[in-house]
């Protein structure tokens, strides 16, 4: 099967993390649950085209898709389903699905707006708040999307609001309290059954300790997230970045390659990949790692979509190369992103405002 013998090969010091918890698995094949909602959809469209909920569903499902495939193509077919959903009934699901891919395509304007509408319509469903959040923080409103998460008397706890203020309060710096936030978010979607939300949850409370090379406090994380998912991809790349924090750069480097041929990752791990190649002066490996992501960079940008910009910016920082265009695709970033990477890229570069 895909996936069984190249990770025969992984040193083992790369399941120092994952002792007493799982070994090296088979990595999981793109979701197929995607796949097959996707035909679904399409098949019952085929029939009834004029169903406007499954064009909405559609809609989410191409979304779902682009995040494994980072293809500006599935991102087009999901705004286009949504679209088409609100032209048959405007409806909160393809408002909400349009905020979700706005989001994902930082055009956190747009998704704003999305989000907006889909709260007016289901100002209950805190779903959308979560995704009002993200659009808010991508645009460095952090004190807007502060306010949203604040709880409301006689609440219950959700764990997509625990998740959002874990989201709020790492923007703030505050790791202690975005990480319980995190772990709170991850409890509560285990206790209804969301697997794959609590999974996600403990992930991105790991993402904030690798973040500050802190590998020590992800590693209890990473296993506890193993023993939910142990052959997600996702799981994996966090495994690999964790050596990373660790100084491991070659273990750590080997498994970026093998994540990348098992197709995870896409650009962001190529980027990563490029940076340790270039430490470890393997040029061959650096200079595959730069053209893919610099190739698809160029590719999806041509496609109008801004979502790349600060992905090759600092790509040409980091290799030290095309310096007046990076300033410029940092300026330009900064139209629609201005997060404190954003800002950070900007400054590195010195084009801040």
């Amino acid at each position: 099967m895909r996936g069984q013998g190249p990770f025969r090969l992984v040193p083992v010091a790369a399941a120092a993390l994952c002792a007493g918890c799982f070994s090296w698995p088979r990595l999981s094949e793109p979701d197929p649950d995607v796949e097959t909602r996707i035909r679904c959809y399409e098949e019952l469209l085929a029939a009834h085209p004029l169903l406007y909920p499954v064009h909405a569903g559609l809609g989410r499902a191409w979304l779902d898709r682009a995040r494994e495939t980072h293809d500006p193509k599935d991102l087009a077919r999901a705004r286009a389903a949504l679209h088409r959903s609100i032209e048959l009934q405007p409806n909160a699901d393809a408002f909400q699905g349009l905020a979700a891919v706005e989001n994902f395509a930082h055009r956190f304007d747009r998704a704003l707006d999305w989000g907006c509408l889909a709260a007016c319509a289901m100002p209950w469903d805190r779903t959308v708040t979560a995704t009002i959040v993200e659009s808010h923080l991508g645009l460095g409103e952090v004190t807007e999307a502060a306010a949203l998460v604040e709880r409301r008397a006689g609440e219950p706890p959700s764990f997509q609001i625990e998740e959002a203020r874990g989201l709020v309060q790492a923007a703030q710096g505050r790791a202690e309290e975005a990480a319980a936030a995190f772990l709170r978010a991850a409890t509560l979607a285990h206790a209804q059954g969301l697997g794959t939300a609590a999974f996600r949850a403990e992930l991105r409370a790991a993402d904030l300790w690798l973040d500050a090379h802190r590998p020590e406090r992800a590693e209890p994380l990473l296993q506890a997230a193993g023993r939910r998912a142990p052959s997600n991809q996702l799981l994996w790349i966090r495994a690999a970045e964790w050596m990373d924090t660790r100084s491991e750069w070659d273990v750590a480097l080997s498994c970026y390659g093998l994540l990348l041929c098992e197709g995870g990752g896409g650009p962001e791990l190529n980027a990563r990949a490029f940076r340790l190649a270039r430490l470890l002066r393997d040029e061959s490996a650096a200079r595959l790692h730069f053209n893919n992501v610099e190739n698809w960079a160029r590719r999806t940008l041509e496609l109008g979509e801004v979502y790349p910009l600060e992905t090759l910016a600092t790509l040409y920082a980091d290799a030290g190369v095309r310096t007046d265009e990076a300033r410029r695709l940092a300026r330009q970033n900064l139209l629609f992103k201005r997060d404190a990477s954003a800002w950070e890229l900007a400054r590195r570069l010195g084009v801040a405002q």
